[in-house]
């Protein structure tokens, strides 16, 4: 980054780690706990310059570029971390023709049809996401709770908005197809989080000490799992 990037402080008594903010108006604000050492400011900022200017980025596009915004709602790109896998994505305008979203290859996406109608296009892509974290996320939640020595009644799949996961307190756990979005240690901390539930469903203390046993890196991992709720990517927010 050439230079330090301006930013402004604001503190939050609720929290116990700082959070990086970047305001509709594309100001960078660092909201921190109280007592926290704000000399190690820039350096946090150096850590997350990626994700600050691509949520920049964002906001520009929000605010009016309509050829940027095309890009985030049709990506010729889509990684799913979680799994290791780079899919490419090929469009075919076809004014007035029913969208259609096919596989052509092990690798590769064709969306075809009417490209106008922007919540259909982005409905396609989730719906495809849900089939593939369907094929993924049961079977590792299997697999985590076998190791663990948990159990649970049954597994769901959604597109859910604000949750990357949920236990009800009949043991159904529900997992967010946006994990697929996500490194394969922050998926694996969703899923020991959603097992610990099974056994103490509330966020007591003893409850965090169970996810800190199953999961040694918690602090961090939840750290980065607030930062990664920001920057998914745009055809899932429709």
């Amino acid at each position: 980054m050439q230079g330090e990037r301006a930013y402004s402080v604001r503190e939050n008594r609720r929290l116990k780690h700082p959070r990086i903010m970047v305001t509709a108006l594309g100001e960078v604000v660092v909201v921190v706990p109280p007592g926290f050492d704000c000399a190690t400011i820039p350096g946090l900022l150096r850590d997350k310059e990626a994700w600050i200017a691509e949520a920049l980025r964002r906001r520009q596009v929000a605010a009016g570029s309509e050829q940027g915004r095309q890009a985030l709602l049709f990506p010729d790109k889509i990684e799913l971390r979680s799994i290791g896998e780079l899919w490419g994505v090929e469009y075919c305008h076809k004014p007035g023709c029913m969208l259609e979203l096919e596989v052509v290859d092990r690798a590769g996406l064709r969306m075809s049809g009417d490209l106008d109608a922007h919540a259909a296009s982005a409905k396609l892509l989730q719906e495809w996401l849900k089939w593939k974290a369907r094929d993924v996320l049961p079977g590792w939640l299997q697999r985590v709770a076998r190791q663990h020595g948990f159990s649970y009644e049954r597994v769901s799949v959604r597109h859910q908005k604000t949750r990357w996961g949920s236990c009800s307190g009949q043991g159904t756990i529900s997992l967010n197809i946006k994990l697929l979005f996500l490194p394969s240690e922050l998926v694996e901390h969703v899923l020991i989080h959603e097992l610990c539930h099974t056994v103490h469903p509330n966020h007591s203390r003893a409850f965090w000490e169970l996810v800190g046993r199953c999961d040694p890196n918690t602090d961090r991992n939840r750290r980065e799992l607030r930062l990664a709720s920001r920057s998914m990517p745009l055809f899932l927010e429709l």
